[in-house]
């Protein structure tokens, strides 16, 4: 078969490692001045901002439409703080909003995709108890304190972070630590400390492998697995929602599996999502992606994603191989498991949207004329 160079690039550069080269540390806002300034600031009085268009987005969070950057917009970047859990971790409203706000003033702003509205995004994704609490929290931590530039520049660049973690895993291993260490610094803000020792141990061992899953070095181990633990039959396959491996039958290996699924399907779900939202998501990851290219260069650094030159970008081209390589084979798989059609639709239209300006020579997003 005959390789596309935009495919081998993209496979590359989200799952192979970089090398080490000069020694160029990445400032983090994760010091214990920091912490202490954010949590010297709250207290159990602070409203959450609710206006009109924030109430009308919010009404559609348990549907596929729903807009995460218009409440973005309205909130001045603050809805994590519409997410609730007190009664499953045994904890109290205060203590929980001010995790959130912790949790949420220490993604970067100005990193255009890797923020805090994508990791709302991503927590809207799912529902219901100490697991599914488990996946919630990795979907709000996953990509906290996130630099905009992604592990192989970071090991390209000799950080500090891809000394600490020796190369490996870098910004996982970040985020899943930073998320303990804010949250057990401060009692006000440890939505845990109601949980017995034996759950808290579960929690702190699910959230970790959860955030861990992100990885995208590892995405096609842990689709493989799904693939073959929960593949089904033709016959299954016409039966909506039907499935091969009944929750009962489930070994705890199994449940590891589906868990590490949900979060990858949420985490790369741009494609699934209506072409408005997809089309913004995608203008986003381009220009962090872009700026990383741009200090590739002006650095001297190997250009980890030739693909995302500014100036000879495709951005259609970008997105077809990102959903054929990612994200196709991955959500259909789970349609299969879960009947999620919705996803599916969106997944064609939106792949027959980019194809089409592809085909045309179009190499950047059509602007909305509505």
């Amino acid at each position: 078969m005959r390789e596309d160079p935009l495919t081998t690039s993209l496979i590359e550069a989200l799952i192979t490692k970089g090398s080490n080269s000069a020694m160029m540390p990445l400032e983090s806002s994760n010091d214990p001045t920091f912490l202490a300034q954010i949590i010297a600031k709250k207290n159990a009085g602070v409203t959450v901002p609710a206006s009109r268009k924030i109430r009308e987005a919010l009404k559609k969070i348990d549907t596929w439409d729903y807009d995460v950057i218009t409440v973005e917009k309205f909130s001045n970047c603050r809805f994590l703080l519409f997410f609730d859990a007190c009664k499953i971790l045994n904890t109290d409203w205060s203590t929980l909003h001010m995790w959130l706000d912790l949790m949420e003033a220490n993604y970067n702003r100005n990193v255009p995709y890797h923020n805090s509205t994508h990791a709302a995004d991503v927590l809207q994704v799912f529902f219901d108890e100490l697991t599914e609490m488990c996946c919630l929290i990795a979907a709000v931590c996953h990509d906290i304190d996130h630099p905009g530039k992604n592990n192989h520049f970071l090991n390209n660049s000799g950080a500090l972070l891809s000394l600490l973690y020796n190369d490996a895993s870098v910004l996982e291993q970040h985020h899943a630590s930073l998320t303990f260490r804010l949250t057990l610094a401060d009692e006000s803000v440890n939505i845990f400390k109601g949980l017995p020792a034996s759950s808290y141990s579960s929690a702190r061992s699910m959230i970790v492998d959860l955030i861990m899953s992100t990885d995208m070095m590892r995405h096609i181990e842990h689709y493989s697995k799904f693939a073959t633990i929960y593949k089904k039959s033709p016959e299954e396959t016409s039966q909506k929602g039907a499935k091969l491996v009944e929750p009962t039958d489930m070994t705890s290996d199994d449940i590891i599996v589906l868990r590490r699924m949900v979060i990858k399907c949420a985490d790369v779900a741009n494609p699934t999502r209506p072409l408005k939202l997809c089309k913004q998501w995608t203008s986003r990851i381009c220009e962090e992606y872009f700026q990383q290219a741009d200090e590739e260069k002006a650095k001297n650094y190997p250009l980890v994603m030739e693909a995302f030159d500014r100036q000879s970008c495709s951005i259609p081209a970008t997105q077809l191989a990102f959903i054929t390589i990612f994200v196709n084979d991955m959500m259909r798989e789970w349609d299969n498991f879960l009947g999620v059609p919705e996803l599916i639709h969106h997944l064609n239209k939106n792949h027959s949207y980019w194809k089409e300006l592809h085909d045309k020579g179009c190499k950047k997003i059509e602007e909305d004329k509505s």
